[in-house]
């Protein structure tokens, strides 16, 4: 999976990234999130609400984005 070759790459490793699929059950969306993603997007969305999703997420740091991303963790695994 290509999440998993960006985590093992020392180059790669810190860059954060969006999952955009069409897979919508928990446990997808969970992986997606403990690979690393900071968002998960399902599809089809609608695109007139993409811009300023993106643009809300270029704006985190660091700090946010791995928060962000623990706390969706602790939520997915609620409702698993």
């Amino acid at each position: 999976m290509v999440a998993e070759e960006l985590r093992r790459d020392p180059a790669t490793r810190e860059i954060p990234f969006v999952f955009a699929t069409p897979r919508v059950d928990v446990r997808d969306r969970l992986r997606g999130f403990e690979l690393g993603a900071i968002d998960y997007i399902t599809l089809p969305c609608d695109p007139t609400r993409l811009p300023s999703r993106i643009r809300a997420l270029l704006a985190l740091t660091r700090d946010e984005c791995e928060a962000r991303r623990q706390e969706s963790i602790s939520e997915l695994k609620k409702n698993a």
